[in-house]
């Protein structure tokens, strides 16, 4: 790679330097803003006297944080270390162990774009942003460095009893808050109901003192409502929305089938509480996984899907179909067994009497304008 071409389109007279330079530069940026977000969150945090309402501020802070994370893990920046870090950090220390390692991680990159025969204007892009995707690359990282201090806070305030929050059990602690919060609601408008039955019947004159008891506790309920509601949010952005890697499927790179088979199964109410993510992650090959199919009287209609199911599969999978489903499907909670698959997979069927099954046959129809077949 010519770098002295690149130095020309940059500006600067020794290209190394300066991409060593946008590094340190992006680490102090990154270092200075996220002590001044930590801040400014412990500071609110302090001036909020309500202690619920205090911990729903640290809990949609940890949110967004989780979400940086993990977009971190999926960043062009999180490669360049990672695979340096594998595969060069040893043989360039051994090399040159008198040079930092900002100098390494660029001369591994200068290394990668060569390997790779990139067009100019892609790599000449990719210097022109060097600094601000370090620099969000180390955002990213001093967070999760600094997230003790806001799970130190939370923690502080005991919302669940004998429950640890940290960053690998975020999402579990937000679900068990979530149906404490579901169990209080249900409760205080019992306990409301209840009350006010009583207090009705004991004296007209307790009416007044009823109705602003009554308003102080539609106001906690209502707090506690808009709380599930963000919670729902959250469920349905980051839990059921989580991006995807690509992976070696047992259907190929077909990852739009894959999907489109995923929202077939949630709309017969055949699968439950599994998202999109975790769905796709027990379609690779390598998944041990097992998706567990809900059959309410559904037994022919699962059995159609698994029969036409068969057309999409990669071929060497093929060959072992019904060992392939007995390995990945359960059919509520239990193995597929042979009277399953001789009784209730249909291969041709009277459509007055099963006319439900046509709406298999009209879907797996549709996706066959969409499925790229593979040889392999």
């Amino acid at each position: 790679m010519n770098l002295s071409k690149f130095e020309q389109e940059l500006g600067v007279s020794n290209l190394k330097k300066h991409l060593v330079d946008e590094i340190k530069k992006a680490r102090i940026e990154a270092d200075i803003l996220t002590n001044d977000i930590f801040k400014t969150a412990l500071d609110r945090i302090e001036r909020e006297a309500i202690k619920e309402y205090n911990s729903y501020i640290i809990i949609n802070e940890l949110i967004h944080l989780k979400k940086n994370i993990y977009l971190n893990e999926t960043s062009e920046v999180y490669f360049y270390f990672k695979n340096y870090s594998y595969f060069k950090k040893n043989e360039l220390n051994e090399l040159n162990s008198n040079v930092d390692e900002d100098e390494k991680v660029v001369d591994f990159i200068i290394e990668y774009f060569t390997f790779l025969n990139l067009p100019f204007f892609v790599i000449s892009n990719r210097f022109k942003n060097f600094k601000n995707d370090f620099k969000y690359y180390f955002l990213r990282y001093f967070y999760e460095q600094k997230s003790k201090l806001l799970f130190d806070e939370l923690n502080r305030f005991n919302l669940l009893k004998n429950f640890t929050w940290n960053l690998e059990n975020l999402d579990n602690g937000i679900l068990k808050l979530y149906q404490l919060l579901i169990i209080d609601k249900e409760r205080s408008i019992s306990d409301l109901q209840l009350e006010n039955r009583y207090i009705k019947e004991s004296s007209n004159n307790k009416i007044k003192s009823l109705e602003d008891e009554q308003k102080s506790l539609i106001r906690e309920i209502n707090l506690k409502e808009g709380t599930i509601n963000y919670y729902d949010e959250y469920h349905r952005k980051y839990l059921e929305n989580y991006p995807t890697l690509i992976n070696e499927t047992f259907f190929g790179d077909n990852q739009p089938f894959i999907f489109n088979l995923y929202n077939f199964l949630r709309k017969n109410l055949l699968i439950n509480m599994m998202g999109w993510s975790y769905f796709y992650s027990c379609m690779s090959s390598n998944s041990n996984e097992i998706i567990n199919l809900q059959s309410k009287n559904k037994a022919k209609f699962i059995g159609r899907i698994f029969y036409l199911l068969q057309d999409f599969l990669q071929p060497k999978y093929k060959s072992d179909f019904h060992d392939f489903l007995k390995n990945k499907f359960y059919i509520n909670e239990k193995p597929i067994n042979n009277h399953f698959l001789k009784n209730h997979m249909l291969t041709t069927y009277d459509k007055s009497q099963y006319p439900n099954l046509n709406e298999v046959d009209e879907f797996f129809a549709n996706q066959k304008n969409i499925y790229i077949k593979t040889n392999n």
